[in-house]
Order: structure tokens, then C-alpha cells, then sequence
């Protein structure tokens, strides 16, 4: 009877210990980082190394498998092993915004961030980002720029922050700055509870696009915006990929109008100034057109 007791006794002191650490661990994560993975195999492993280098320490990285058909998940479950900081799940194949969305219930970090499993940061990403939020209190937190490259490390170009950053500001609150940079999620950290507040979140219908619609809800509502020098971000250029090669392929075409749409109504709800909304909608209509030479290079497509 005793030793029942004492067997009892045992496990609730150490669930309320485990319930403890949970928490209070909880408290502490600066960053969370969301990583979905379909069958990258190739290139998980370089990308999770990345992470694991990473010199802001109060971080945890929510790994999930989208029903990967190849070894990805096994590689992922390795480092799982070696450090705690991996926070590894698995589902049946659901899709990238479904995939992120289920990321972002999960975080427990102050900030969000994203990174795709074929590409990788280098090791100041995210303690340079966090710093930038935090000088300024940021709703969300931007690097200068990212670098594109391909299989054999040669590098394409570097771009975005020559062409939207403003010289030598650190902050500033005005969201023309995001406008230009509505075709990425992973190049920022959000603070979570500016997310919740909007209600920001991926677009989980199978269009093309969807990181844009998610930059795009940020752009709009966002009051305090960071730019930030040293993070690096590498991101893989792939000729094969549906965005690099899917020429007169009209459903790209149709998604990229449907997208818009939406995002218009979206302009209208936000309320913004006379100015900014022009410009928002001006930014649309030039991606809308973007697309029509895009893939309509042939001038075989009809709408």
C-alpha cells in the first residue's frame, strides 16, 4: 500500500515538474520557426543544420512532415534526438498553407518565422531579426535581402533590399515599404500577437501564390515595421518548380487573379488612408499584369 502510494506520489510530483518546465520554458522562446517538408530529402538536412547553428539560443523549431514519400522524415527525427529545440510532427499530405497554419497554432515564441526545408539561413538569422523587433517593438521584423542560388552554389542575384529598403532607416512605420515585398513569407519574424490581432494567416485552398496573401494581410495591417542587416536568407532557386517553369499554364494564371480579388476586398475592410490604398491596389494591378506576360508569353491564353 505504501509503496502505491509512494509510486503515486511520484508521478504527480513529476507531472507537476514536467508541467513547470513546460511553461516556464514556454515563457522564454524568442522565435518560434515553422518548417513544412514534402519530400525534400535532398536538402532537409542542410536546412535543419542551419537552424541548429543558430546563435539566438531562447528558440524552437516546429518541423512538420507533410506526408514526405522519401527519407525526409527519418532525417528530420535525428536531430529531434540530438536537441531539444526540434519540435517534430507528421501528418498525412495536406498542403503548404494547411501545414504552416497548423506551425503557427503551435508556436510558443514571442515572433514567428519561416523557413522553406530546401533552403537555409546563416547563423545570426534570427538573433538579428529578434534584435531589430525589439529595438523598435516591431510588428514584424525584415532582412535587407536574400540571396538566390542554385544546385551547384552558384549564386543568381541578390534582391529585394536594393529595390524597397530605404538607405540606412532601421524603422519606420509606413507600410509602403512592405508593399514591394508581398511574395514572401520566410525573408521576416512576426510578433505572434500582432498575427492573432489580424487574424493573419495562410491561405490553405491549393492556389499559387500563397505566400503572397499572407505578406499581403501583413502589409496591410502592420503599424511598425524593422529592417534588418546580417540576416541572411538563401533561398534555392529551382528551375523546375512550379513558379519558375510553369509557362502558359492557365490555372497559375486564373489562381493569381482569384487571389487578387480577394485581396482587394481585403484592401476595403483594412480602412487605410486615400494614399496607401492607392497604393496597394496599384501594386495588385501591376502583379495582375505581371502574370499576363508572365504566362502568357505564347499569347495562347485566354480568359
Amino acid at each position: 500500500m505504501i509503496k502505491k502510494i509512494c509510486i503515486i506520489f511520484g508521478i504527480v510530483v513529476l507531472g507537476i515538474f514536467a508541467t513547470w518546465w513546460y511553461l516556464s520554458f514556454s515563457s522564454k522562446i524568442k522565435v518560434s520557426v515553422v518548417v513544412p517538408v514534402y519530400n525534400s530529402e535532398k536538402y532537409v538536412y542542410e536546412c535543419l543544420r542551419s537552424l541548429e547553428k543558430q546563435t539566438l539560443k531562447e528558440i524552437e523549431f516546429i518541423i512538420i512532415d507533410d506526408g514526405s514519400t522519401d527519407s525526409s522524415l527519418e532525417i528530420i527525427k535525428k536531430f529531434q534526438k540530438k536537441d531539444g529545440r526540434f519540435r517534430v510532427y507528421s501528418q498525412e499530405n495536406k498542403g503548404v498553407g494547411k501545414t504552416r497554419n497548423r506551425g503557427l497554432k503551435l508556436a510558443r515564441g514571442e515572433y514567428i518565422g519561416f523557413v522553406d526545408s530546401d533552403d537555409f539561413v546563416n547563423e545570426n538569422y534570427f538573433f538579428k531579426l529578434y534584435e531589430g523587433a525589439k529595438k523598435y517593438d516591431a510588428d514584424v521584423s525584415v532582412i535587407e535581402k536574400f540571396i538566390r542560388f542554385d544546385d551547384n552554389r552558384k549564386q543568381i542575384n541578390n534582391t529585394f533590399g536594393e529595390d524597397y529598403l530605404p538607405k540606412g532607416v532601421e524603422f519606420t512605420e509606413d507600410i509602403s515599404y512592405l508593399i514591394g515585398n508581398v511574395g514572401q513569407q520566410w525573408d521576416k519574424i512576426y510578433k505572434k500577437s500582432f498575427l492573432k490581432k489580424y487574424n493573419i494567416y495562410c491561405l490553405e485552398r491549393k492556389l499559387h501564390f500563397e505566400d503572397e496573401w499572407f505578406s499581403s494581410l501583413v502589409a496591410l495591417n502592420a503599424k511598425r515595421i524593422s529592417f534588418v542587416k546580417g540576416a541572411e536568407y538563401y533561398y534555392r532557386y529551382n528551375p523546375k518548380g512550379i513558379t519558375q517553369s510553369s509557362y502558359m499554364n492557365r490555372k497559375i494564371f486564373i489562381d493569381g487573379l482569384v487571389l487578387y480579388d480577394e485581396l482587394m476586398l481585403k484592401v476595403k475592410e483594412a480602412n487605410l488612408e486615400n494614399k496607401k490604398e492607392k497604393m496597394i491596389i496599384d501594386n495588385i494591378k501591376k502583379k495582375i499584369d505581371w502574370y499576363y506576360k508572365t504566362y502568357n508569353k505564347n499569347n495562347n491564353l485566354y480568359i
